[in-house]
């Protein structure tokens, strides 16, 4: 899956994330790409073109569970993925939300949602965590 992660990764490189998905779904029929590093690959490429419905759909998406995905120590990385398609999308409280679904959302996730935020926002997401007990 090594070489079809560097396809996947190509395909996001330029801005080409429906192909991206239409091979790796493809893939996922035979069994090749379920792996994180492959879900992550065409995640971000739904990222840099700031579609993030389409992202998040693919991230909950019946064809797989994530948590069953080998490297599921890995797994916030497909949610960091989908938290930047939501800022570049212009809907940071979806992006919020989602890092809220996580069950322990990692420095990076937090980082990429209060980085894309205006600066007064992120202040106040960042107070109303620690007041519902998040540690970060």
């Amino acid at each position: 899956s090594y070489h079809l992660n560097a396809i996947l990764h190509a395909y996001a490189l330029a801005h080409r994330p429906s192909e991206a998905e239409a091979l790796l779904r493809r893939h996922w029929q035979t069994d090749i790409g379920r792996d994180i590093h492959c879900l992550t690959s065409v995640l971000d490429a739904w990222a840099r073109v700031g579609c993030g419905l389409e992202a998040e759909e693919l991230l909950f998406s019946d064809d797989h569970d994530i948590l069953s995905l080998p490297e599921n120590t890995m797994a916030a990385a497909p949610y960091n993925a989908v938290i930047m398609a939501w800022i570049k999308a212009g809907e940071p409280d979806r992006a919020s939300a989602l890092l809220m679904e996580m069950s322990h959302p990692d420095e990076q996730s937090w980082s990429s949602l209060l980085s894309g935020m205006p600066p007064e926002k992120a202040e106040q997401v960042l107070k109303n965590a620690y007041e519902q007990g998040h540690t970060l």
